[in-house]
């Protein structure tokens, strides 16, 4: 199923994908893909475009992001 989400003035397609899923890797390409005329738009995109987005698999959740200590 997918979800629908307006832009907001600066948004980029990354960014949407990060707050969203958790990493821009490959949701990036799936977010153009699914919406025909996006890439047209510059990097910045003004407010108000309508973005299909789609749900994130199980196997594609959100995972914990870890931290690397200097001192381990």
């Amino acid at each position: 199923s997918e979800m629908e989400y307006i832009t907001k003035e600066g948004d980029t397609v990354a960014n949407i994908a990060w707050r969203h899923y958790g990493t821009s890797a490959g949701h990036t390409e799936r977010i153009l893909t699914a919406n025909y005329g996006l890439s047209a738009y510059p990097a910045l995109l003004p407010a108000g475009i309508k973005i299909k987005l789609h749900e994130a698999a199980q196997n594609e959740e959100i995972q914990e992001k870890s931290t690397l200590n200097l001192w381990d």
